[in-house]
């Protein structure tokens, strides 16, 4: 794809057409165009989840979709504070919960248990019945949730971790959303990045980011400090850790970012840094093998295990550049401003590109030979993947 072409997709726009009203409430929009490019995406049934987000100036949808390939349910939240479970093979609503607080936060499901936890930004943490949508109950937290929760097995028992934009991190009961425990860093007087770290447990540790350029461990079954780690560099501004902490394959390293200092690989036992790599506005970080793809304004950063820069791919004007997904060779790269991006995970060519209108802001959902990508206009939209 020549230049010319892709100058063109990043600068395209392409508006929703008027639709009909769907059996059970949602309305069902005709498919959008084909996708412009290589054939990777075909389009499927699109609905409308947020019907006034295009009366927005500058509308925003975080919260990344969740599939649940056991009941063939896909689970969503938008930033009007619904709640939405609906058929993955059609788009039709099961269930939906709310309005709450807006929901900027994945999800976290458990499937067996059916056991869905939502994450509001009013500070609310929602256990729902994954298959009704039934309330189980509701934890309140001391700040906005906007990622999204952990549940793990410490010392016997299952304890959730939940983390939140004022720098608490919580450890409670799944069964009931009682406290166990709480940990806390003040939160500095600076200019920050939207967004916070979710938690990470590691054996009998749990690792989360914080706004003041932090990143600690506790025990998980105590929350007493393990370590903690200033990776601010001495800098005041945007220095947060809003990345959660991914884990290498080797379970002795995670990988976490900040938009001041870089990318940065710490070991899991001691909280020392193994390296740093400086990138300006570093976001989220995906992991394929030996590969890291760093998420930046204008740019994906493509990096070795051990910290070499292997390549930069411009993005053009294409504004902040979500969390990557990978699948088989390609990388589907949400783009704030522009759309979704479709890109060779190897060498970073944009092979395809997709443009809802106002961009898209929320990592897909893959499953099952199936993409689903939010929009910031409220819509969700459904591609076949090629083989």
């Amino acid at each position: 794809m020549n230049k010319a072409v892709q100058l063109a997709l990043l600068a395209s726009l392409a508006l929703p057409g008027v639709g009909c009203r769907g059996a059970r409430g949602l309305p069902l929009v005709p498919p959008p165009a084909e996708p412009v490019g290589s054939g990777v995406l075909s389009p499927g049934w699109r609905v409308q989840l947020h019907p006034t987000a295009w009366q927005n100036l500058r509308p925003q949808m975080f919260a990344q979709p969740v599939t649940d390939d056991l009941s063939g349910a896909l689970y969503v939240g938008t930033s009007d504070g619904v709640f939405h479970a609906l058929d993955m093979a059609t788009g039709g609503e099961r269930w939906s919960y709310g309005p709450v607080g807006p929901i900027a936060s994945q999800p976290l499901l458990m499937s067996f248990e059916r056991r869905l936890y939502v994450g509001s930004e009013d500070g609310r943490l929602h256990c729902l019945n994954s298959r009704t949508g039934q309330k189980r109950w509701i934890f309140s937290s001391k700040g906005p949730i906007q990622a999204a929760p952990m549940e793990a097995r410490v010392a016997g028992r299952a304890l959730l971790f939940v983390t939140n934009a004022d720098d608490h991190l919580y450890a409670l009961s799944p069964e009931t959303g009682e406290l166990v425990w709480e940990a806390q860093r003040e939160r500095p007087d600076q200019f920050t990045v939207q967004g916070h770290s979710g938690p990470l447990v590691v054996g009998d540790k749990v690792l989360v980011g914080f706004s003041g350029g932090f990143l600690a461990a506790y025990q998980a079954d105590s929350g007493k400090l393990a370590w903690e780690t200033d990776l601010s560099d001495g800098r005041s501004q945007f220095v947060d850790i809003d990345t959660t902490p991914l884990l290498d394959p080797d379970g002795k390293t995670v990988y976490v970012s900040s938009a001041a200092t870089g990318v940065f690989a710490v070991a899991v036992d001691s909280g020392d840094v193994k390296w740093n790599v400086p990138t300006d506005g570093a976001g989220a970080i995906t992991q394929e093998k030996e590969r890291l793809y760093v998420s930046a304004p204008g740019e994906l950063v493509i990096l070795s295990r051990a910290g070499e820069v292997i390549k930069r791919a411009s993005l053009g004007r294409s504004g902040d550049a979500g969390r990557s997904v990978i699948v088989g060779p390609y990388l589907m790269l949400p783009l704030a401003d522009a759309g979704l991006a479709v890109l060779d995970k190897d060498s970073g060519q944009l092979l395809e590109f997709f443009d809802p209108g106002p961009g898209v802001t929320a990592p897909p959902a893959v499953s099952e030979g199936r993409l689903f990508a939010l929009s910031n206009g409220g819509i969700l939209y459904q591609f076949a993947i090629a083989k």
